[in-house]
């Protein structure tokens, strides 16, 4: 499978995105993907992005738990799509025991964020498709609505304008959107990914409160869910991932655990989705690894009707 090809790298280099160098030559052949063959080489789908989670990567490691997106890359390839119409970088350093550190801070924000404005401006594309998971759901999603974002010592970056109408269809895959339920408790003395200000602590009782005001105009007798500073502005942010968006899960998801509910709504639910796609059999990474055909039909737009639910006006829109 290739890896990003010479002239993505070229301008990458070129265009002010040497500082992130989004081929990871630090991580090897496996870190990053996607580029024209040559000159002649015309992109024809639109261009996918797509956004790892949590000591994950881009492409898969022989002998590694950590799959990266080489089953959905290989699957597309079959189906048509060109090395130019498919990319994915490696926005953290791959290693397992780094995971309980890692958190949405700028550097990891800014990364994304300019690679999904580099792949625009390489490819020269209006839209473009992202399907992200686990980590890489909220990474994206707060690449994609901008504005400025505050890191646990104060200081800040202003990720820019909202980027919705460059999307077109957002995919995402098992993300932690309201917290995780590993990470309930005292903030203060857990792993810094749990944290309360920009990590997924979910509340200091994550499954023993029932709502019924979750994305509904709140009556005064409800009780506003507590939960990480960043998910919280993420979630209140008005600013649409793109002008599709969808939400896949499973039950049996081993790292969201509790049948990824916090405060009794599914976690892995994007505010404002479209579509639902739920699973009742597969952990957390194979909702990503034995989901490619789903992955493919939703980015073309023509799998809504086989979903759990889809919302009239995107039926309506799709007819």
């Amino acid at each position: 499978m290739f890896t990003a090809i010479k002239n993505t790298v070229s301008f990458y280099y070129s265009n002010g995105y040497e500082l992130f160098q989004f081929n990871r030559p630090d991580l090897g052949s496996h870190a990053s993907y996607g580029g024209k063959r040559d000159a002649f080489d015309v992109i024809k789908n639109k261009p996918v992005i797509f956004i790892h989670g949590n000591s994950d990567g881009a492409l898969a490691i022989p002998g590694n738990y950590s799959s990266g997106w080489s089953y959905s890359i290989q699957y597309f390839l079959e189906k048509g799509y060109r090395i130019s119409e498919m990319y994915a970088t490696t926005w953290g350093d791959r290693n397992p025991e780094n995971a309980k550190y890692r958190v949405h801070n700028c550097a990891y924000l800014l990364y994304v964020r300019n690679f999904i404005n580099a792949v625009l401006g390489y490819t020269k594309a209006d839209k473009i498709d992202i399907i992200s998971h686990s980590m890489g759901v909220t990474m994206a999603r707060a690449a994609v609505k901008g504005g400025i974002h505050y890191d646990r010592d104060g200081s800040s970056c202003d990720l820019g304008d909202p980027l919705t109408k460059r999307i077109e269809t957002f995919l995402g895959i098992s993300g932690a959107n309201y917290g995780m339920c590993s990470c309930q408790g005292n903030a203060s003395n857990i792993d810094p990914t749990c944290n309360s200000e920009n990590g997924f602590w979910p509340g200091d009782a994550c499954g023993a409160n029932k709502l019924t005001c979750w994305d509904q105009p709140q009556p005064t007798e409800c009780n506003t869910p507590i939960y990480s500073k960043f998910l919280t502005n993420l979630n209140n942010n008005s600013a649409e991932e793109a002008d599709l968006i969808f939400s896949m899960w499973s039950m049996a998801d081993d790292i969201l655990a509790n049948s990824c509910l916090v405060y009794d709504y599914p976690t892995p639910h994007i505010p404002n989705s479209h579509c639902v796609k739920i699973y009742f059999d597969l952990t957390h990474m194979q909702t990503k690894e034995n989901t490619v055909k789903d992955q493919y039909r939703i980015i073309k737009n023509d799998s809504f009707r086989s979903l759990e639910y889809c919302s009239r006006s995107l039926i309506k829109k799709r007819n």
